[in-house]
């Protein structure tokens, strides 16, 4: 459900942990605006808000979701943000559209043989930016698909480096997604993405390819802002929700070799120092979920 409201924004700074993907440079659409199509469109902003709506996500973690190595998956509570489709419509009058994400999530890759190495952090961290300064996207990836579960909803507007949004869960109760630390909206990104269209003034919205196009053309034109309000990062590990045995699940609970490769983000070896929200150091976490 998709809830149109006021108006506002925010201004904020930016830390990494972990990405959750890159993709093949083919897939890039990018560039300097375009004198003929930039002037079409009104600007537009995306913003990843530090408001909670009170949910929690039944995550897993990714890219190891077994933590333990005892045969079944963790399921971790990630808190559900707001994020907020903001612009003007054709009336001339500003709106705020609104939508959810997981915007924390848990990510797991163990040293050793189970260690995945196309991703280089290494161990178990909240995964996902924590702020971001307003800035005019400058990469769209029409053909990117979403790795750790199937989705019919593609694309994704990359933030930095291997931190996108795309599309997340069909509902807070379709469990088991996970991410090393993109926003994954939740419900119909081509929905998220027709909200984002409408407000710029674009007319591709009739089907998934057009508002992929109209994505693309309004990133190129440089009217598509993106921003993440400083937010605490939350001690996922200790938000420990459930064991799940893999062999009771759905197919598309679990990965499958006929999903995309995971790509290849270039990651810090150590990730930086984290503090819970209590102010807690989370060096004194146990190595182990909470059960």
């Amino acid at each position: 459900m998709v809830r149109h409201l006021g108006l506002l924004g925010a201004v904020v700074l930016s830390i990494t942990v972990v990405a959750c993907a890159t993709a093949p440079a083919q897939e890039e659409v990018g560039g300097t605006e375009s004198a003929s199509t930039g002037s079409n469109f009104r600007a537009v902003d995306v913003v990843v808000s530090a408001r909670k709506t009170g949910e929690n996500y039944e995550a897993r973690a990714y890219p190891v979701d077994d933590i333990n190595d005892d045969g079944f998956i963790e399921y971790y509570k990630a808190p559900v943000y707001y994020v907020y489709v903001i612009g003007t419509n054709a009336n001339g009058v500003r709106e705020k559209r609104e939508w959810k994400a997981p915007r924390y999530m848990p990510y797991n890759n163990p040293a050793g043989e189970r260690h995945e190495d196309e991703y280089k952090t290494v161990g178990f961290v909240t995964a996902g930016l924590s702020n971001v300064p307003r800035f005019a996207v400058g990469t769209y990836k029409p053909d990117y698909e979403v790795h750790n579960r199937y989705s019919p909803f593609g694309g994704a507007i990359v933030v930095k480096g291997g931190f996108y949004i795309h599309a997340g869960p069909d509902t807070i109760l379709d469990s088991g997604w996970g991410s090393a630390g993109c926003v994954e909206i939740l419900g119909n990104f081509d929905g998220f993405k027709k909200d984002v269209l409408e407000l710029a003034g674009s007319t591709d919205i009739d089907s998934a390819a057009a508002i992929n196009e109209g994505m693309s053309k309004l990133v190129a034109a440089r009217k598509l802002f993106v921003t993440y309000e400083a937010a605490s990062r939350p001690n996922i590990k200790a938000r420990f929700s459930r064991q799940v045995d893999p062999d009771v699940l759905e197919d598309h609970t679990i990965p499958s070799d006929a999903e995309p490769v995971i790509d290849n983000p270039i990651q810090p070896v150590e990730t930086p120092a984290q503090t819970n929200e209590d102010g807690s150091n989370p060096s004194a976490e146990p190595e182990e979920p909470i059960f």
